[in-house]
């Protein structure tokens, strides 16, 4: 969960990260494009792909990491 303002800033990690956006709004940076997101949003990250996240509204976010690190 983020609070309106907070953010994720981008970093990479070895396994591949899916995050689906329970409610709220923000955007989602993957690699070098920025994605507006809202409740029902899904986005994949690759392995070793930056990604960050910042919350418009307060935002709940469910985050998968595979293989766990």
């Amino acid at each position: 969960c983020l609070e309106a303002g907070q953010a994720v800033t981008p970093h990479t990690v070895a396994p591949k990260v899916t995050m689906f956006v329970i409610s709220g709004k923000g955007a989602f940076t993957v690699g070098n494009q920025t994605h507006e997101v809202e409740a029902g949003s899904f986005v994949v990250c690759e392995s070793n792909e930056a990604h960050g996240m910042q919350a418009k509204e307060r935002m709940i976010v469910l985050a998968t990491i595979v293989p766990r690190p």
